[in-house]
């Protein structure tokens, strides 16, 4: 499948286009594109099937990952994921999987990269069992998320605690059972008939923390909020991306990422307002 990266956006002076983690510091975050005008590390490592060598694979000049290098490095074989870097400040949680070669999202099948929504991505395979490590994990008792990703399926686990004792952070699920969930132990959501998320490419929300008294859920800049703090444990630390250790069986996410943002904070609703646009009009989002 042939694809070309969106063109980067400029403001209208001209000057070097707007990126998220210039709209607000303090973040963390992996992406296909650059994040954070100043970030001059590479995308991600990658590992192709024929002899299992791996090669970091930088940006290009538009600003999106180097898919030529990928191909060129990759050649007629699988290519996978092995680190998602971490562009943030500081950039301490970089997605790892470094461990099991098994569990890495695939990005080159057969030589032809995986596309999704005229993006290429890493495709996580629920049948694969792929998931992520966060390098350091992001521990403290406020959260806030923005992610844009691809749902093939309706048990989609995307972003989980190190804690297996029924505590889930955050849970994106698409199809007839769709809900984003902030819990522990007894589910808080928002769901099935209002938050109908079908398969496809959407940009995701969620903010919550102890000293909020509130959750707010969202899905393509649509947003819901809840009048309930979520009793986080002692020292939350969430350090899994792509599965529900609480119950693996079928809860690996099924889909692709593009972008995937954290902040340990609760940012405000001008912040959130500003970087969700600047994802949906890159990303294309409904």
């Amino acid at each position: 499948m042939s694809w070309r990266p969106r063109q980067r956006r400029f403001d209208s002076a001209g000057a070097a286009p707007v990126l998220p983690l210039d709209i607000l510091a303090n973040g963390r975050g992996v992406s296909m594109r650059k994040l954070r005008t100043a970030y001059a590390g590479n995308c991600m490592l990658v590992r192709r099937s024929s002899d299992n060598t791996t090669q970091a694979i930088g940006f290009t000049a538009n600003g999106y990952c180097d898919t030529a290098a990928i191909t060129t490095f990759v050649g007629a074989n699988n290519g996978f994921v092995v680190t998602w870097y971490d562009q943030g400040t500081p950039n301490d949680l970089s997605w790892d999987q470094s461990a099991t070669a098994a569990r890495q999202a695939r990005i080159v099948n057969a030589g032809v990269l995986d596309t999704q929504a005229g993006f290429v991505a890493p495709f996580f395979i629920a049948a694969n069992s792929n998931w992520y490590g966060l390098q350091s994990g992001l521990s403290g008792n406020n959260y806030t998320v923005l992610g844009v990703v691809y749902n093939n399926n309706n048990n989609a686990r995307v972003l989980n605690s190190s804690n297996t004792n029924g505590y889930q952070n955050y849970l994106i699920n698409s199809g007839a059972n769709s809900r984003i969930v902030v819990s522990k132990n007894t589910v808080i959501e928002y769901g099935n008939t209002a938050y109908a998320i079908n398969a496809g490419i959407h940009q995701i929300f969620s903010r919550a923390g102890n000293s909020s008294g509130t959750i707010t859920l969202g899905y393509d800049g649509t947003y819901t909020s809840i009048s309930a703090t979520p009793t986080f444990s002692a020292s939350p630390s969430l350090q899994y991306w792509g599965l529900n250790f609480a119950n693996p069986a079928n809860s690996y996410f099924d889909g692709c990422c593009y972008e995937w943002i954290t902040y340990g904070s609760l940012i405000a609703d001008v912040d959130r307002d500003a970087i969700v646009a600047n994802q949906k009009a890159y990303w294309g989002t409904p």
